[in-house]
């Protein structure tokens, strides 16, 4: 639980963006503590002990013959907040670890039953918004929905479409009762352009 929140507090003060990537220089591949502390006003030593935590679960690491050197592993690029991978860190760390918080006040609330709609979800009482779908939530925030798209983008990644659902039924149907309102989910997020 350490790790995953050492992880979360370096993407919110952009530790995984201020080290510098391998490979662009021999000189620039790594980052002293002072400086990385300077550069993103953190106290060095609260800096060097959160540190600690990635560098010996080996999401970070020291460059060898150094404690004062900080550089990237291929775990800590991919954390970066910016990638997919750091993006669904990001979500899953509010949809899970945080909410996880609450969730005795919120089954005191709501009694120990699954919740029965869209709103007083977990997320939205975490949020203070009972009411709010989990969409509404993204929504109020374009950062939050950026990072959440981000985030799915690894599905589309990983785990490529092999065939597609026939909905040809859909639109007869649509040509037949004109009048006839028609729902499709088409399973992208809040506000995703260029779905229709």
């Amino acid at each position: 639980m350490s790790v995953v929140s050492a992880v979360r507090i370096f993407q919110d003060w952009g530790v995984f963006d201020a080290i510098p990537i391998r490979g662009a220089t021999e000189t620039e591949q790594d980052i002293t503590y002072a400086a990385l502390a300077a550069k993103l006003n953190v106290e060095e030593s609260l800096l060097v002990r959160i540190a600690g935590m990635l560098t010996s679960n080996s999401i970070l690491y020291h460059l060898p013959g150094t404690l004062a050197r900080l550089a990237h592993t291929p775990t800590s690029l991919l954390l970066r907040p910016a990638q997919p991978v750091g993006s669904m860190f990001q979500v899953m760390y509010t949809n899970v670890v945080e909410v996880s918080t609450i969730l005795p006040a919120y089954f005191v609330t709501y009694g120990r039953a699954e919740p029965r709609g869209p709103g007083h979800i977990p997320t939205s009482f975490l949020a203070g918004r009972p009411t709010l779908e989990y969409s509404e939530l993204l929504n109020e925030d374009p950062a939050r929905i950026e990072t959440f798209m981000r985030a799915i983008s690894i599905t589309h990644q990983n785990m490529p479409t092999t065939g597609m659902y026939d909905m040809d039924w859909v639109l007869r149907k649509v040509a037949e009762e004109p009048d006839r309102v028609v729902w499709v989910d088409i399973g992208g997020g809040p506000n995703y352009e260029g779905q229709k």
